[in-house]
């Protein structure tokens, strides 16, 4: 069954195709239709597409949307299909290429999907050709620390002594970009609200005893040891439940 795609994903699909860079991220909402868009893509691609997932759930749903003759790369995968386009779960597609039995020599396209997880950097370290990279956040929590000299600037992975001073230290964020090169944003949240296409949101707050308590870890998240002091105990889950109870009773809830 042919996708046919709403106005907004059509703006976007547009956005990718006038694109003159090679490598794209491609910033998509959730409930945007993110997988409807890049199954587009490869449905339409003129060459060989490999779309990337790290779910057995994503490579399903994936699967559905294609047209054209598919080929599957699963941990069971013993030869790879001739398909025109592959969806390949990356750590079996990985494998196979430091097997020797899968290159991406014949691929014209590769769509990654989630890419604010980095573990599928690795197969396309060598990679020349097209690639684009999806995800809803994008974003990444990876950090790299260097030292630098303050007078003339030299940059070194480890401290040392520079111009009689020793080097000072730095954490930069990393950027997607450095893969996935520039941004291409697609529809907001608040539009696709506006449009019908989601729920409008409506906040609920309520009082939660000890949140001082909840610590940030080097990732930048509330440590799990923090938040299980705070919430994984009898008082929290009787707040959980008195507030489900007041305002969710008989209503589709998370």
């Amino acid at each position: 069954m042919a996708i046919i795609l709403r106005e907004y994903q059509i703006d976007l699909y547009n956005k990718i195709n006038e694109s003159k860079s090679k490598r794209n991220c491609i910033q998509s909402s959730t409930g945007s239709g993110k997988t409807i868009i890049f199954s587009y893509l490869a449905n339409n691609y003129k060459g060989r597409v490999l779309i990337l997932v790290n779910r057995k759930e994503l490579l399903e749903q994936t699967a559905k949307n294609i047209t054209k003759s598919i080929s599957l790369i699963t941990s069971k995968t013993k030869i790879i299909g001739s398909g025109d386009v592959l969806i390949g779960m990356v750590e079996s597609v990985n494998n196979r290429i430091k097997k020797g039995v899968f290159n991406l020599d014949n691929i014209d396209l590769i769509i990654v999907d989630e890419v604010q997880n980095l573990q599928f950097t690795k197969v396309f370290e060598n990679y020349n050709n097209r690639l684009l990279g999806f995800t809803a956040t994008p974003i990444t929590l990876k950090t790299e620390t260097y030292f630098k000299c303050k007078y003339c600037e030299k940059k070194t992975v480890e401290p040392e002594i520079c111009c009689g001073v020793e080097t000072k230290k730095y954490t930069l964020k990393v950027s997607l970009k450095r893969w996935y090169g520039d941004l291409i944003q697609g529809v907001k949240i608040s539009k696709l609200i506006e449009l019908g296409y989601l729920t409008p949101v409506h906040n609920l707050s309520c009082d939660i005893k000890n949140l001082d308590k909840l610590k940030v870890d080097s990732s930048g998240e509330f440590s799990k040891k923090s938040q299980d002091e705070v919430f994984n105990n009898l008082a929290s889950s009787k707040n959980l439940l008195a507030n489900y109870k007041e305002h969710c009773i008989g209503k589709k809830t998370m």
